[in-house]
């Protein structure tokens, strides 16, 4: 009996340990992939153009020196959305690619590959993961809120001639299969009017059938294959310096 009682101990001590190590591969499998990702992004924050005076022109083609896929730069102030903005021929690369184009599940913030890179469209999509860890466009999640819109407003958007400033106006919920990410509408006005109906916040934000607007796209869980959107509209369409 008590040889057996000692065999079943040194079974379950030996699942224990496999349990451990099996556990301690997809932690570090996970934490390394993700602490590399943060690094990266870290290095290329010191360069970042939204460091530069905001008379400056930001330095854009700088940043193509390190890749050419870099278009630009988007900043949400008040969050960590501090990213460069990239954009291939497709829209599945930099979901599981990094600016320095090695492979993470992080990915990386892109434009989609139908629109301009220099924002010209009627509508610019911009993709990210809303990553567990709260990276990438996981603070996002703020704009559900009337209060997180209030603390952020303006998105800015950088590239090589011009800065940007956006407005949010409209921020939804809506699931992956929906016309929400077209470069231009047939009826502008009226897709527009759709999303302020539904939009999670209100904004004073003035939009036009002359507008340029940006969506800001991620996963959503509230609903089966959601996505949250987040919309807003250019205020200085010529690069003019704006309150």
């Amino acid at each position: 009996m008590q040889q057996k009682k000692k065999k079943i101990y040194n079974l379950l001590l030996l699942t224990f340990v496999a349990l451990f190590i099996v556990s301690a591969y997809f932690l570090a499998s996970d934490l390394i992939p993700r602490t590399k990702a943060a690094d990266e992004i870290k290095m290329i924050q010191q360069e970042s153009p939204a460091s530069e005076p905001c008379d400056e022109q930001p330095s854009i083609a700088s940043l193509k020196q390190i890749n050419p896929d870099i278009v630009g730069w988007i900043r949400i102030e008040n969050t960590d959305i501090d990213f460069p903005l990239l954009q291939c021929s497709n829209n599945s690369y930099y979901l599981t690619h990094t600016y320095t184009e090695e492979y993470n599940d992080a990915g990386s913030i892109f434009l989609d590959c139908g629109n301009s890179p220099y924002f010209t469209d009627q509508n610019t999509v911009i993709y990210g993961h809303a990553r567990k860890d709260g990276t990438m466009f996981a603070q996002l999640k703020k704009y559900k809120k009337q209060s997180g819109y209030e603390e952020s407003p303006v998105i800015t958007i950088m590239i090589e001639d011009n800065i940007y400033y956006y407005q949010v106006f409209s921020v939804n919920i809506v699931d992956a299969s929906y016309d929400y990410r077209s470069s231009e509408y047939a009826d502008f006005s009226s897709y527009v009017r759709k999303m302020r109906n539904t939009s999670l916040i209100d904004s004073d934000a003035v939009v036009t059938d002359k507008s340029r607007i940006i969506t800001l796209s991620t996963c959503s869980a509230e609903i089966e294959d959601g996505r949250l959107a987040v919309l807003a509209v250019l205020m200085n369409p010529n690069g003019e310096e704006t309150d």
